[in-house]
């Protein structure tokens, strides 16, 4: 099965240029005398509904079962565009009473919704419903100006210490800290300009601020960086080892050859050296199985793999399909990279019986709330 995939990323980048590209030419001023204004309007509208229509798309696989899917977790599908504006629409026409009677997992998530990178037109058009805390993770170019807004909005809404108290409440107000893992490098400047609202913990895994890092001391930001990517990172935790929480470092994808050294490391010590190790202090085969540049590593050392994450892993899958017996279909129906498996799974396990679904373990089967996260149910058109 070919993949006709293209990275969230390019999406992204794709429909920020096709809005920019909507906007200029819905955009009609007296004096603009172009010749896409001087046409009439019946005519200027279907240009640009032309021009939307040959825009990348996409649509749910058709093997995909419709009443499987999780709105909940499909809220924080990137590719989940079009279902996910119908749906939006569908609710807004409902009732209250009609709206309360829906199931968590039969709703619109708006919490994940204002995360979601590629949901940016609904959020501009149900700015009301927007979750703020949960927006400041949405790296669309398009959401800075948003929060930049409500930034200043909430400099002249203060909250009082009672709703301070109020956990849903703080769900409606900047989140800081979020703002400060976002990588949008607009976010970076934004975040500089009110560096006393900053946990240094999560400004150092943000692989966009390393520079801002490196003009404050390295002490204060020293737990964290190991979850950094950026190759300046990585070099400034080589310079320090001792500093480093290994635990964490497993998981980054960009510090292989130092987790190979420490793996070395560890291998030399005696049973008791090791044990005298903290759990900070020690590779973490957890985290390591995640690690999607770790492939090679986990191939020789098999007896450590996490059997049930590996499924999560986007490399891992030739390594699964050579021992299937320890999948873990669960986790695996949130790989984007599996869905040729799933897909086989899903026509295995609508071939059983009742009784023989039933006897399967939970951790043998499709999960459709994960899968229905999985940006792989859907293809480009």
């Amino acid at each position: 099965m070919t993949s006709n995939l293209i990275s969230i990323e390019r999406l992204r980048e794709i429909s920020d240029i096709k809005i920019k590209h909507i906007e200029r030419l819905l955009k009609v001023e007296p004096q603009d005398n172009s010749f896409l204004n001087m046409l009439p309007r019946d005519i200027h509208k279907k240009i640009i509904n032309a021009y939307k229509s040959i825009m990348p798309k996409y649509v749910l696989r058709n093997w995909f079962p419709k009443d499987k899917i999780n709105w909940n977790a499909l809220s924080k599908n990137s590719f989940a565009i079009e279902l996910l504006k119908e749906k939006v629409q569908s609710e807004k026409n409902m009732t209250k009473e009609e709206y309360n009677k829906l199931e968590n997992n039969k709703k619109i998530n708006w919490k994940y919704l204002s995360a979601n990178e590629c949901a940016i037109d609904i959020l501009k058009q149900y700015e009301k419903d927007i979750v703020w805390s949960y927006f400041c993770d949405n790296k669309n170019p398009r959401a800075f100006d948003m929060i930049k807004d409500r930034i200043e909005y909430e400099k002249m809404t203060p909250t009082t210490s009672e709703e301070e108290e109020e956990e849903e409440y703080m769900f409606h107000r900047i989140d800081w800290n979020r703002l400060a893992i976002n990588e949008n490098p607009k976010i970076i400047e934004l975040v500089k300009e009110n560096i006393k609202e900053i946990d240094w913990i999560y400004l150092a895994s943000n692989p966009n601020a390393v520079q801002l890092l490196e003009e404050y001391n390295i002490e204060l930001y020293r737990t964290g960086l190991e979850e950094n990517p950026n190759p300046i990172a990585i070099e400034l935790l080589k310079t320090n080892p001792e500093k480093i929480f290994w635990k964490y470092l497993s998981l980054n994808p960009n510090a292989i050859e130092l987790i190979k050294e420490r793996i070395k490391y560890e291998q030399n010590l005696s049973i008791e050296e090791y044990e005298n190790l903290s759990d900070h202090k020690k590779i973490d085969w957890y985290y390591l199985t995640l690690n999607s540049n770790a492939i090679e590593i986990l191939k020789r050392n098999y007896n450590k793999i996490c059997w049930p994450v590996l499924g999560n892993n986007p490399n891992a899958i030739e390594l699964l399909k050579k021992i299937p017996e320890k999948i873990f279909w669960n986790i695996l129906s949130l790989n984007p990279n599996a869905i040729e498996l799933i897909k086989e799974r899903i026509d295995y396990e609508k071939s059983l019986s009742i009784d023989e679904y039933e006897n399967l373990e939970w951790y043998k089967r499709i999960d459709y709330d994960y899968l229905s996260e999985n940006t792989g149910i859907f293809m480009l058109v």
